[in-house]
């Protein structure tokens, strides 16, 4: 169930490709999906889930059908927050103090821009978060200011998401000393879309930079205690 996509059609919301129109004219084929996706998640997820003693998380991203939230909570399953995907039409981005315990949070993934990136790209989204979730004044700078990086981390860190994962651009972000300063694209992993641009990207810093980088090195030690996710 968690993968399953909706398209919509005259307000009636049917399953992508489930039959030879794209839109349906009554709820009987919602039911009919919903049915079917329980039923099929009863049949599968107890073996899946007993398999290992890890926690599960749903990549429950997008629009989805309606029997997937409350299986996922069912089965314990956790769930996926990008702040920059809201399922909710009305929001331009999630808040993460307004996420659930039952969730993973994350700033960015492998198949989206690091913040940076997104930053660079300006427009209505980073203009939001510059004004609006930030709370700062003035025109958005073109490029993501370590600082205001940094507290992006922190509204994660201390969300009330049982897991916050962030990918290791986003954490060099907040620093000025290990920021990437070349091109923001750069750091994106992969771009679905073009099937040239090959999972190839590399850390600009050594592991061994890293270790030797002992004021960041505490700061985010001391952030992960404070927040207690260490």
């Amino acid at each position: 169930p968690g993968s399953s996509r909706l398209c919509r059609s005259n307000s009636c919301p049917t399953l992508a490709g489930s039959g030879p129109s794209s839109g349906c004219t009554s709820g009987i084929s919602t039911r009919g999906h919903s049915e079917t996706f329980a039923a099929a998640a009863h049949a599968k997820l107890p073996a899946l889930l007993s398999a290992t003693d890890m926690l599960v998380c749903g990549e429950d991203l997008g629009l989805l059908h309606p029997v997937v939230a409350p299986i996922m909570r069912q089965f314990g399953i956790l769930g996926l927050r990008v702040q920059r995907m809201p399922a909710e039409t009305h929001l331009r981005a999630y808040h993460p103090a307004d996420y659930g315990y039952d969730m993973v949070c994350t700033t960015s993934t492998h198949d989206m821009p690091p913040i940076a990136a997104m930053w660079a790209e300006g427009g209505d989204l980073v203009s939001h978060i510059w004004h609006d979730m930030l709370g700062n004044y003035g025109p958005v700078p073109h490029k993501l200011p370590a600082s205001e990086a940094r507290r992006i981390v922190d509204m994660h860190a201390f969300s009330p998401a049982a897991v916050c994962v962030l990918p290791i651009q986003d954490y060099l972000a907040t620093s000025r000393e290990l920021a990437y300063h070349g091109n923001p694209q750069d750091e994106i992993i992969n771009v679905p879309a073009n099937r040239w641009h090959y999972w190839r990207w590399r850390m600009h810093v050594s592991v061994e930079q890293l270790l030797e980088a002992t004021e960041f090195c505490h700061e985010m030690r001391r952030l992960h205690a404070t927040c207690r996710r260490c």
